[in-house]
């Protein structure tokens, strides 16, 4: 599973949240382009409102889990638990 993070160049919280992460060196995400025509379809289905979105993904492209919205963003800790706690429960499922 992976950590995903929904951001748009137009969007100031996404890179002041982005900035926070780079500050304490957390690079375990992948960053998904809102601004990519190429991802349109997708963000359509998962029906984005506002960014950024943190969302923790599997191997096969599902969204597993989806943080609320906050202005602030979630500390990497709290990802990378979610992360680690929803590959735990895949492999006792």
């Amino acid at each position: 599973m992976r950590i995903q993070i929904i951001t748009s160049k137009d969007c100031l919280l996404c890179k002041s949240f982005l900035a926070r992460l780079a500050k304490v060196k957390f690079t375990d995400f992948e960053e998904y382009d809102a601004d990519d025509p190429n991802n349109k379809a997708e963000l359509d289905g998962w029906r984005i409102n506002n960014m950024p979105v943190i969302q923790i993904v599997n191997s096969d492209g599902v969204v597993k889990y989806r943080f609320p919205y906050s202005e602030d963003g979630y500390s990497p800790r709290s990802m990378k638990y979610k992360r680690d706690e929803l590959q735990r429960k895949d492999k006792n499922a």
